[in-house]
C-alpha cells in the first residue's frame, strides 16, 4: 500500500472522499505522524470522519509508532490494518 502522500494514504484506505478536506485543513503526513492519538482523533473528527474511519487511520499510525519505524521507509508498500 502506497502511503507516501496523504492522497495516496486516503485513496488506498478507501477514504479518497476526504482528500479535499485534508487539503483544506492543511493536514499532511508530517503533521499526522507528530500528533498524539488524542490530537489526531480530534482533528479527524473535526473534518467529519466517521468513528470507524478515523479509528483505521489512528490504528495505522499507532502501529507505526509502536514499531519505531519511519513512516515513509517502512510502510510505503506493506501496511497491516
Amino acid at each position: 500500500m502506497d502511503i507516501s502522500t496523504i492522497d495516496a494514504l486516503l485513496s488506498n484506505m478507501g477514504l479518497e472522499s476526504y482528500i479535499g478536506k485534508f487539503h483544506e485543513e492543511a493536514i499532511d503526513l508530517d503533521l499526522l505522524k507528530d500528533l498524539t492519538d488524542l490530537e489526531m482523533k480530534e482533528i479527524l473528527q473535526k473534518i467529519g470522519m466517521k468513528a470507524g474511519e478515523e479509528m483505521k487511520i489512528r490504528k495505522l499510525f499507532q502501529h507505526m509508532k509502536e514499531q519505531g519505524k519511519e513512516l515513509f521507509e517502512t510502510y510505503n508498500n506493506n501496511v497491516i490494518i
